[in-house]
């Protein structure tokens, strides 16, 4: 019994010395980003001639990131948004991060679109120069197309003379109201007063009529001028416009009547009304002054449309969107102020609405009168028309699908069985 008392004791020793002796083994050495570097070394190289990231400047790989596993990329401890506003991070940032308004990547959760996580040659670790890294996303030269007129901050790259980074409390992410931007560089003094007609400038929003980007138009004109704002005739609009309380904002009429002065009220009074026509707000839609889009409108089609159109939006996504939904010509098929005809169509005749575009039939069965034995799904896609007649929209959507040729179902099989009970 002493022999196996001893034994068990010496094999216990010998263990807990293995032990410590693996722990020993095991223990990290001191550098933990010499360890890292020791597989990372072209990370080490790029950063030469840099200004290197506080983690990465003190060795600190582990502040941002998991030796071992993680359920984030690159082995981030969290999310990229979560990492860098870590409390003894960027903390201080959240409250900026959460205005309003906020930037794409921000929104997101991205930091790293922007800014280089380890080194960088520029300020605030950014990937490039601040212009260069906004046309990644906003293709500004497409924007600006030939124009020729360009603000000189949009010219010169300075993009953070007007916009915020990350978030903003007024759309755009723009830094202050527009007027108070604009004043920073352009002061609302007695000569800016005389260009405007003796107005005083000081409180009105200037993107009323200038673009703050570019412009073909000397001054940074917005293309489309209201006619009367052109001939600078305001009290056609406007009354009390001069005296010593003038109060350009009172109207000679109330709004749509006022507009019914020039524009002719027929086009606006067949029997299906577009809403905003019912509610006489013309300003949903239109700008009054001027605009850098077509008819005065206010914001680019489809997004104008979409603004109350919701679920439309969903079709742009689609992998066949429907040409005139993706370029924004939803007046092809739909009238924008009032119709005859259901859903503000410009023509129920879907067959003729659709051919003004879509010239060859081939073999389609199009304005052929289904027979009895045709039959459809209660709730199917496909329908005929109020005389059981087979029209374009029986298989197409006209906004967007993502069947090929814009079906409502595959055409092998799903399509076809929707009316061909024997094929089911």
């Amino acid at each position: 019994m002493k022999k196996i008392a001893i034994v068990s004791v010496l094999l216990g020793s010998t263990a807990m010395l293995i032990g410590i002796s693996l722990a020993q083994e095991a223990k990290p050495k001191d550098n933990i980003a010499e360890i890292c570097y020791g597989c990372h070394k072209e990370l080490r190289e790029s950063f030469a001639g840099k200004t290197m990231h506080k983690p990465v400047e003190k060795g600190n790989c582990t502040a941002c990131h998991n030796p071992h596993a993680s359920k984030a990329e690159h082995l981030m401890k969290k999310t990229e948004s979560k990492t860098c506003l870590a409390q003894e991070c960027h903390a201080g940032q959240k409250e900026l991060f959460g205005r309003a308004f906020q930037h794409t990547p921000v929104k997101n959760g991205q930091c790293s679109p922007c800014h280089e996580p380890h080194a960088s040659k520029e300020k605030h670790m950014l990937k490039k120069a601040s212009m260069e890294i906004c046309a990644d996303c906003h293709n500004i030269k497409k924007m600006a197309g030939d124009k020729t007129v360009l603000h000189g901050p949009f010219r010169d790259g300075q993009c953070l003379a007007c916009h915020d980074a990350h978030s903003g409390n007024y759309s755009g992410n723009i830094i202050k109201k527009n007027v108070d931007i604009c004043t920073a560089c352009h002061a609302a003094n007695d000569k800016l007063k005389e260009k405007h007609d003796q107005f005083d400038m000081s409180a009105v929003d200037c993107t009323i009529c200038h673009s703050p980007h570019y412009s073909g138009y000397q001054n940074m004109l917005k293309a489309v001028v209201h006619k009367p704002v052109g001939e600078k005739a305001c009290d056609k609009c406007h009354e009390n416009l001069t005296g010593n309380k003038p109060d350009p904002k009172k109207l000679v009429k109330p709004v749509p009547d006022l507009c019914f002065e020039c524009h002719d009220k027929k086009s606006h009074s067949a029997s299906n009304v577009h809403k905003p026509d019912q509610d006489g707000n013309c300003l949903t839609c239109h700008e009054v002054h001027a605009s850098d889009f077509k008819h005065l409108l206010n914001q680019r089609t489809p997004d104008l449309c979409f603004k109350c159109h919701k679920g439309m939006e969903r079709f742009v996504k689609m992998q066949y969107p429907h040409n005139p939904v993706m370029n924004g010509e939803c007046n092809a098929c739909h009238s924008a102020h009032s119709s005859e005809n259901k859903k503000l169509l410009v023509d129920m005749d879907y067959t003729k609405m659709c051919m003004a575009c879509h010239k060859k039939r081939d073999t389609h069965p199009v304005d052929k009168i289904a027979s009895n034995t045709i039959e459809t799904f209660e709730n199917s896609l496909v329908k005929l028309d109020a005389n059981r007649k087979v029209v374009c929209i029986s298989c197409h959507n006209p906004h967007g699908s993502d069947e090929e040729n814009i079906l409502h179902y595959n055409k092998e099989r799903d399509l076809c069985i929707q009316c061909h009970k024997k094929e089911r």
